[in-house]
């Protein structure tokens, strides 16, 4: 059998996250790159051009308090190092005589030579772009110097990163839960469906929608849904039968139980002996009736109580089981002086059946038969296989003053659940005088067992 397609939640998570995760890498590029343009063009030039003033400023303020010369390197570079975002570089008579990083030595605004000194120019970290580094007059106590300034903070790229990650993230999250946001809701919709099952309206249909793991389940618990309630049905419909049943069975046994006490009470004030042996061989009828009818009563229970994993099957043939169990009580009908008419047809078949219950399906039906069959008609038993199962029909006619009727039918109602059990089918009725039973076996096959259930009337 070609299996269904059915797709996978956890690749459409997957790729959900990888395609959420790309859109989120690229919008943080663009934020970056528009931050870091809107920075340098609009923020940054103001921004280093008050750093330095105020670095100069305080220059020119250490310069002149401790009355510093241009020669007095130490001293200027212990100022230099109070800010070491800003690298400085003091030229004198168009020559470089001091720079606060040795690897940095920042070119003169608009000198004409620059070749014989190391220098880094002053490149925007954002755009990459010369900015220039910007040279300011400086006086010491032994002259003027010229000073250029060369800025490498870079707090304000850290805020633009910063921000543009977050920015990112939440893109990514919001991204990602557009993809997902449907199976979001179907969990939550499981979730309150759930909730609903749980408090018992169990006639609520859980929604299955999609064709992934998530529909799986929702079908499954959809189906436990059906067979709970399924199987509440059917408790009811069984408690329903039993409380009838018992009811109808106490009717029964109360009629031949008060009979039996009238008479015990007769039997108890006649003196006559004749009438002595009349009425207690009506006792012993009575109390035969109430025997049978409590037998019949466990049987049933007995019957109704055993499930059908615990049947003690046997393979048997069928032409065995017809000729053992049917034939055998068609004899027996015979020799009451009943007269049987059979149809049969070949039977090949083989089944799977606890023998002793089918006994007792036979049992009652031919017990049924001799006590209400006409005796001047014949009884019609007809055997027939078909690919799936053995057919066995009974027919009589019962006679035209029948002895007292059973109201539950509890022999009848025995071989229904009996055949039940065994997957088979168990119908009769009465049409007029006619009665008619026919019992419906599943024959053996491989790996099935096939068959109705239930109990039927014409």
């Amino acid at each position: 059998m070609k299996r269904k397609y059915r797709s996978r939640l956890w690749i459409k998570l997957i790729l959900s996250v990888a395609f959420a995760a790309v859109c989120a890498f690229f919008i943080l590029v663009q934020v970056m790159d528009l931050g870091y343009y809107i920075l340098d063009r609009n923020y940054m030039p103001a921004v280093i051009a008050r750093k330095e003033n105020e670095y100069i400023r305080k220059l020119q303020a250490f310069v002149t308090e401790n009355r510093i010369s241009m020669n007095d390197g130490n001293q200027i570079q212990s100022f230099t190092e109070q800010d070491r975002k800003m690298i400085m570089t003091l030229y004198h008579d168009g020559r470089a005589i001091f720079s606060s990083d040795g690897r940095i030595v920042a070119t003169m605004p608009d000198s004409p030579d620059d070749t014989e000194l190391d220098i880094m120019p002053d490149m925007d970290p954002g755009t990459g772009e010369d900015m220039g580094p910007a040279g300011y007059s400086v006086a010491f106590s032994d002259g003027a110097a010229s000073a250029v300034l060369f800025y490498i903070g870079n707090e304000e790229d850290e805020f633009i990163y910063v921000l543009s990650t977050v920015f990112s993230g939440i893109c990514f999250v919001l991204i990602l839960y557009v993809l997902i946001r449907k199976k979001v809701k179907y969990i939550e919709l499981l979730g309150k469906e759930m909730e609903i099952l749980k408090s018992g309206e169990l006639n609520y249909q859980v929604t299955v929608k999609g064709n992934d793991e998530l529909s799986s389940l929702a079908g499954e618990l959809d189906s436990m849904r059906r067979a709970i309630l399924s199987r509440q049905e059917e408790e009811e419909l069984l408690r329903i039968a039993n409380r009838d049943m018992v009811t109808a069975i106490s009717h029964d046994l109360r009629t031949p139980l008060t009979s039996l006490m009238g008479y015990l009470d007769i039997l108890g004030m006649e003196t006559d002996g004749e009438k002595q042996k009349k009425y207690l061989s009506v006792c012993r009828d009575k109390a035969a009736q109430i025997k049978s009818l409590s037998d019949k009563l466990f049987e049933y229970f007995l019957v109704y109580s055993r499930d059908q994993d615990e049947l003690h099957r046997d393979e048997v043939n069928g032409a065995e089981f017809v000729g053992q169990i049917v034939e055998e009580s068609l004899f027996d009908l015979e020799s009451e002086g009943l007269r049987v008419v059979r149809k049969t047809g070949e039977i090949t078949c083989s089944l799977s059946v606890d023998v002793e219950l089918m006994r007792r399906v036979f049992g009652n039906l031919f017990s049924n038969i001799l006590k209400y069959a006409d005796r001047q008609q014949p009884v019609e038993a007809e055997y027939r296989e078909t690919e799936k199962e053995l057919i066995i029909c009974l027919k009589n006619s019962t006679a035209a003053v029948e002895p007292e009727r059973e109201s539950t039918n509890i022999g009848l109602k025995t071989c229904g659940t009996i055949l039940e059990r065994h997957g088979g089918t168990f119908r009769c009725g009465k049409r007029g005088r006619l009665f008619k039973a026919e019992v419906r076996i599943p024959c053996v096959k491989i790996g099935e067992n096939d068959g109705n259930t239930g109990t039927e009337t014409f």
